[in-house]
């Protein structure tokens, strides 16, 4: 989608040392009204490469925002 494209393209400008980043975005909750999306990827450090993962909740109607580590 748009959206993952968008957000794939942000976290590669603004932090290099991701790789093989994949951004999943779970369909829109009409429940609670936010969108959820996970990012995962390498983290390019020494001596190996070292395996994230963040769950990311956006409220877009306050703008707010919630990134928790996996």
């Amino acid at each position: 989608s748009k959206l993952t494209k968008a957000l794939e393209n942000a976290v590669r400008l603004f932090e290099p040392r991701l790789s093989n980043l994949k951004v999943k975005l779970e369909p829109f909750s009409e429940v609670d009204k936010v969108l959820r999306f996970r990012l995962e990827a390498l983290l390019k450090v020494e001596p190996t490469p070292e395996p994230i993962a963040f769950d990311t909740v956006l409220q877009p109607g306050n703008g707010e925002f919630e990134i928790k580590e996996s």
